[in-house]
């Protein structure tokens, strides 16, 4: 036999003895083996979870960070209502999907807010004109807003038209601040941290 041939059968030789070695390892330390199944599959979910905050991040809009929108559904009663249940989202904001004047936006549902609050790259977008300038009271204090008319807003099935509210160049994030007084007759409440919003179609 070349020397060749036994540096072969001399890697194969160990190759077999660390495999062997490696099997009796995992024999002794059955409980490593199952850390092991227990960490890759808590890599897995982790993952899954990330991906999925992921994918309800809503798309960007100008310089305009992302949101979240929350679990939500709608549901028709028999009665000629719509109920919109929403869950807070991973900021603990409300947020539903929904047009205003026929653009894609997202809706933050404050039950604090007094008017329609709406960011400066949504207005554009929403084809909104720019009224008198005012000021408005922030978290951050005092900032410069415009008045605004919004033809209509739809969310699911829930329709109003001629809304007064206001552009905010300073809001960053991709939603509007919709206060209950844009849905005059809409019932909201808040129960174990479930909004739900009552409201008849149409309006």
């Amino acid at each position: 036999m070349s020397e060749k041939d036994n540096g072969k059968k001399k890697y194969a030789d160990n190759v077999v003895q660390f495999q062997l070695k490696k099997m009796k390892r995992n024999a002794d330390h059955p409980n490593r083996n199952a850390m092991t199944s227990k960490f890759k599959l808590i890599l897995i979910l982790a993952f899954v979870a990330f991906l999925i905050y992921v994918l309800t991040l809503s798309k960007p809009v100008g310089n305009l960070s992302p949101i979240q929108i929350s679990k939500h559904s709608f549901t028709k009663t028999t009665d000629g209502y719509l109920e919109i249940r929403i869950e807070p989202n991973i900021s603990k904001l409300y947020v539903v999907p929904g047009l205003i004047n026929g653009v894609k936006a997202n809706f933050i549902i404050d039950t604090g807010a007094s008017a329609l609050s709406v960011p400066d790259p949504i207005a554009i977008s929403a084809n909104l004109r720019r009224g008198a300038a005012g000021k408005a009271g922030t978290a951050g204090g005092a900032t410069t807003v415009y008045s605004t008319v919004i033809k209509n807003i739809t969310i699911n099935q829930l329709q109003v038209k001629k809304v007064f509210g206001h552009i905010s160049p300073s809001m960053k994030l991709n939603g509007i601040l919709l206060g209950p007084s844009v849905l005059p007759k809409a019932e909201f409440s808040i129960k174990n941290k479930i909004m739900t919003i009552r409201s008849k179609i149409g309006g």
